[in-house]
């Protein structure tokens, strides 16, 4: 078994706020696909063991949960100003995870900190979809 990275764990935990926000607020799928990501990767970063099936899980609940946060900030995201934030903040996303995986792959310890940076955009947008989400209902 491998040291869980706590850094990680830490960050994935910041998922259930959106999570408790879109549930307080009645937007029970899209709370319910923030918990799952929580999950997820909480449940690979506390044993960060290569290619496995919690790594598989976890890539997978994080590709599923984008694409659903994506197609439902782009359907409900109206106001001009929030969504050049949504794509600012997409972009962002994949660019932070993208720097994460090249530094990892060039074993810089600074992998590290863009994965985190990662978590913490994500849960931004996460936020931004579902409070946007709010005057849909």
């Amino acid at each position: 078994m491998a040291i869980p990275n706590y850094h990680l764990i830490s960050t994935s935990t910041m998922f259930l706020v959106p999570t408790i926000y879109g549930y307080c607020n009645s937007l029970y799928g899209l709370s319910t696909v923030s918990l799952l990501t929580t999950l997820c990767s909480i449940n690979y970063w506390r044993n960060p063991v290569g290619n496995n099936w919690r790594l598989t899980l976890d890539k997978t609940m994080a590709t599923t949960s984008a694409i659903i946060y994506f197609s439902n900030g782009y359907n409900n995201i109206k106001n001009p100003k929030m969504r050049r934030l949504g794509y600012w903040n997409a972009g962002s996303i994949i660019g932070f995870y993208r720097l994460s995986q090249i530094l990892h792959s060039h074993n810089s310890p600074y992998w590290l900190y863009s994965h985190m940076v990662f978590h913490f955009v994500t849960t931004t947008g996460f936020c931004l979809v579902l409070h946007n989400s709010l005057t849909t209902i």
